[in-house]
């Protein structure tokens, strides 16, 4: 019953991952800690996602091998919804993720890569979606506007 509940959840309404994109940036954010692991010539990108939680990722550019190290999630990639549970190895294609966590995940992106700046990487492998970069540059402006009444 508990993985029906998170596929319903992802899956419906018929909404565009834009769509349902903007409505979750609308809510409280919950802290997803990520960790950057650097070697010769890779990179691993390691996200901490709580249960309960539902989390949309950036469009990767390329696709990407992944390693689940702990947890599980319902999640909708290409159109398609599927339980994944660690321990897995896996590659994702190119493109958005939609996922609800059912049991706390510890994912790693493995990327081959000499490049140690992480905005550098960013730029790189994802694509931010306007929905977010707007959502950021008004959450900026208001810190902005909170700093500059506090020196006031």
């Amino acid at each position: 019953r508990k993985l029906m509940q998170a596929l319903e959840q992802i899956t419906s309404g018929g909404k565009s991952l834009e769509e349902i994109e903007g409505e979750m940036l609308q809510g409280t954010q919950v802290d997803c800690p990520i960790t950057h692991h650097f070697g010769p010539d890779i990179y691993i990108r390691e996200a901490l996602m709580p249960a309960g939680t539902m989390v949309m990722g950036h469009a990767h550019r390329k696709p990407s091998m992944n390693v689940m190290v702990a947890g599980k999630m319902a999640v909708l990639i290409d159109g398609v919804a599927q339980i994944m549970e660690a321990p897995m190895i896996f590659t994702a294609p190119a493109g958005r993720k939609l996922a609800y966590i059912i049991e706390d995940v510890v994912i790693q992106n493995v990327y081959a890569t000499s490049e140690t700046d992480v905005q550098k990487l960013e730029d790189q492998i994802v694509d931010k979606s306007a929905t977010w970069q707007e959502h950021k540059l008004q959450a900026d402006a208001a810190l902005l506007l909170i700093a500059a009444e506090e020196d006031i």
